[in-house]
């Protein structure tokens, strides 16, 4: 299993990764958790953020609620 400082190395990489797509990278190679490296392009932004979201969960991080609207 992965330690703290591991995984938040991990969540800083990919955060930085997704930052690159959103502002015109082509492109962005991260090592993944499991030690292999990945390739993400733009039209692959859902399946980078997912892995962003695995991480924040893993370190209890992860605001990822259902949405309920509040009703007056």
């Amino acid at each position: 299993m992965a330690t703290p400082d591991q995984l938040q190395a991990w969540l800083t990489e990919a955060e930085g990764a997704y930052h690159a797509l959103q502002i015109g990278q082509r492109v962005v190679t991260i090592t993944s958790a499991g030690g292999k490296s990945l390739t993400y392009s733009a039209a692959k932004l859902p399946d980078l953020a997912a892995y962003i979201e695995s991480l924040k969960r893993q370190l209890g991080l992860s605001n990822n609620r259902p949405f309920r609207p509040i009703l007056g």
